[in-house]
């Protein structure tokens, strides 16, 4: 049955759902890499049979080695329309399992990273820009503390495809950032600025040209200013004592929230100088580097009993995190004034 006779039979909403729970069903963990099997492990009730013509591959023949089928069935599963989307859907589900969850979104991250811009059985490009215009929403959905793992994954899904993308196919990915940032909501930001980390990062491993810089330049001229505003809003919140806003520090899993935003703005702020020192960032070196009052040298100095791990722990803390950040962007900075 046609996909438009399908939606007609089970509703816009039904239709979804059967779509999300049709790719939830192919889902497999093989070898601790997912994989679309080509025989739905749990049986689809209502619909189940116009699901499966859908989505079905073409036949082939049946090669020896049972895997070589697998990532064929899974390819050829991956180019039908709104497979990406609904692969999202269920990343985003709550109500599904777990497991699944983020298999779907290892899956994801593969497929940006393999398959984005195959000739081969490409992925379809309607769904490459809907997917787009979704990533970020989804970074924002997955803020929860227990969709970490997750959360991961599809920043580095966005990272993928921004690379390839971004600015010329996704003008409005730095634009979907910034209207994401909160001044309340440190979950949010979290997302937020683990999606722009996962994009910026790349300059520094990047060789300079004009293309470079103006991909930088465009970041700047909209992220930095609401970068500043909340360095200072989230460092005056972790190193003042009484809290300025008692309601973003406390409880504790608050305070600790904070610290896990400081240790992603010391990373941007190294991939903000990487190449070289955008303005507003020479202009407050005082701000950031003065002896005695710049924040980095607070920082240097901050212990909080609240964040202090267990000493045989051997996974940094998240003030380590952030001084070892904060020693990688003044030895950078040094290096640079002994080539000048």
């Amino acid at each position: 049955m046609k996909r438009s006779k399908l939606k007609t039979e089970l509703g816009v909403v039904g239709y979804k759902g059967h779509m999300t729970r049709l790719i939830a069903t192919r889902l497999q963990d093989f070898d601790g890499h997912p994989w679309l099997s080509p025989q739905p492990s749990v049986p689809i009730t209502r619909g189940s049979h116009h699901g499966r013509a859908l989505f079905a591959a073409p036949r082939v023949a049946q090669p020896r080695h049972p895997q070589t089928r697998q990532n064929k069935i899974s390819t050829a599963f991956s180019t039908q329309p709104g497979f990406l989307t609904h692969l999202l859907s269920l990343v985003l589900e709550q109500s599904q399992d777990r497991a699944v969850r983020l298999s779907g979104s290892v899956y994801l991250k593969n497929l940006a990273k393999l398959r984005w811009e195959e000739d081969v059985q490409p992925l379809n490009e309607q769904d490459k820009a809907t997917l787009r215009s979704q990533l970020v929403p989804a970074m924002l959905a997955l803020s929860f503390p227990a969709d970490k793992a997750i959360r991961a994954q599809v920043a580095e899904s966005v990272s993928l495809i921004a690379e390839l993308d971004f600015p010329t196919k996704w003008e409005n990915l730095i634009d979907q950032l910034v209207s994401s940032l909160s001044a309340t909501d440190y979950n949010v930001n979290i997302g937020v600025l683990q999606t722009a980390h996962s994009i910026y990062q790349q300059w520094r491993a990047h060789v300079r040209s004009d293309q470079l810089f103006t991909e930088i330049n465009l970041v700047l001229s909209k992220f930095m200013e609401p970068f500043m505003q909340l360095f200072r809003q989230t460092a005056a919140l972790l190193l003042t004592k009484p809290s300025p806003n008692p309601t973003l520090t406390s409880p504790k899993e608050k305070y600790v929230a904070l610290a896990q935003a400081m240790v992603l703005l010391v990373d941007i702020y190294y991939d903000f100088t990487c190449q070289d020192l955008p303005p507003a960032i020479e202009d407050s070196h005082e701000e950031f580097f003065a002896p005695g009052t710049g924040w980095f040298q607070a920082f240097l100095l901050w212990d909080p009993a609240d964040l202090r791990g267990d000493p045989d722990d051997t996974t940094p803390s998240l003030t380590s995190q952030i001084k070892t950040g904060i020693l990688e962007i003044a030895e950078a900075r040094f290096s640079c004034l002994l080539l000048l």
